[in-house]
């Protein structure tokens, strides 16, 4: 079901969160383009049936310096957002399940790592919310609000950090010297990681949410967002910390989109499963 997560977005607090944590990323993208001279227009929600939006792209109305420039605007909204959905992620985890309003989301929309958090905080959330409403999907369990908020950016940040064609993260990986793996190590690794995901069994709701994806980033975001005008398109990066950077920023990124199994590792004490869905 596509629409397996819709029933979250009826709660204005998840939704307000969600919307907290891509606004962070687009006024610090905002923030270092004026840095640097750059201006953008009114930014443009990405729709996403299952998560409610993919994040933001907005129009530059002038030419960006050079690489380095559009490495650090990249970055800055990555960074931020990717920050605001761990501090969620956090937040949800620690906080107790006494008194709070539960949301209810299939955890098969994530990829492993996100989905073992979801199980992990819905066998706590279980006994405060044990009936779930009619809106909820099928095989839909009770988290903290915050954490769901905090799961969706992280995905989505995730998949616009790949670096694969005009997304984030393609600007990210320019700061890696090495053509071979620029090219052609990188994106072919993401697109077997993300292949991986889809077709795991358990992430049954992350396959049409990548299709989706897809789509936007290939027919749609190219007709609202052209791609940067780079005044200085010779000057390469060459700088140590762009180059770690990036080398971070996208092994977090392939990590999140990892289908394995890592409950044992991190959640061994957790004895809910994707098998109790």
């Amino acid at each position: 079901n596509i629409f397996c997560c819709f029933y979250v977005f009826m709660q204005p607090e998840v939704g307000a969160l969600i919307l907290s944590i891509f606004g962070a990323g687009e006024l610090n993208r905002r923030a270092v383009a004026s840095s640097y001279g750059v201006r953008f227009g009114l930014p443009l929600l990405l729709p996403s049936p299952a998560l409610g939006t993919f994040g933001a792209c907005s129009r530059a109305l002038t030419a960006v310096p050079d690489a380095a420039a559009r490495f650090d605007i990249a970055l800055s909204a990555l960074v931020a957002a990717l920050l605001a959905s761990l501090i969620l992620i956090l937040v949800g985890v620690l906080t107790p399940p006494e008194g709070r309003e539960c949301a209810w989301v299939n955890p098969g929309i994530f990829p492993n790592l996100l989905q073992q958090l979801v199980y992990s905080s819905a066998e706590s959330h279980g006994a405060f919310c044990p009936t779930p409403p009619d809106a909820a999907a099928r095989g839909a369990v009770p988290v903290d609000p915050a954490l769901v908020a905090g799961c969706f950016g992280a995905l989505a940040t995730a998949l616009n950090a790949l670096p694969l064609g005009r997304l984030d993260g393609a600007s990210i990986v320019a700061a890696i010297p090495w053509a071979s793996i620029r090219e052609n190590f990188l994106p072919g690794t993401a697109l077997v990681i993300l292949g991986s995901a889809t077709l795991s069994s358990d992430a049954d709701g992350l396959f049409p949410l990548v299709l989706v994806f897809a789509f936007v980033n290939l027919f749609i975001r190219p007709q609202l967002s052209p791609e940067l005008v780079l005044r200085d398109n010779v000057t390469k990066l060459e700088d140590v910390p762009r180059l770690l950077a990036s080398l971070v920023l996208t092994c977090v990124a392939l990590t999140l989109l990892l289908p394995i199994d890592l409950s044992g590792f991190l959640f061994s004490g957790s004895s809910l499963s994707p098998a109790m869905q």
